[in-house]
């Protein structure tokens, strides 16, 4: 009976509480997990057509792009002022560039 009182003790000391904490560490661990992964799925269903309104903006931006010059060209820009104007029949009175 002492020697099987004595298994016991040492089986329960050595064995089953460090098996037993573990197993609760990694539960606890997994539910942090779990709770991560529910939270970004949140996310996701939050921003759904993210990807979407993304393409299209980048889509936005490159045709806004194409539509600006790439160097500065002063004399055209006049040029182009003054013919609309004289299109339109506005009185442009002065032009002052400005820096970027």
């Amino acid at each position: 009976m002492l020697f099987g009182a004595l298994f016991i003790y040492v089986y329960a000391v050595y064995f089953w509480i460090p098996t037993a904490n573990k197993i609760e560490a990694n539960s606890k661990q997994v539910a942090s997990m779990e709770s991560d992964i529910f939270k970004a799925k949140m996310q996701k269903a939050k921003y759904k057509d993210l990807e979407a309104k993304l393409v299209s903006l980048k889509e936005e931006k490159e045709a806004a792009q194409k539509k600006l010059p790439r160097e500065r060209k002063l004399p055209d820009l006049i040029k182009t002022v003054t013919t609309l104007s004289a299109k339109y029949k506005v009185n442009i009175q002065t032009i002052n560039p400005a820096g970027t």
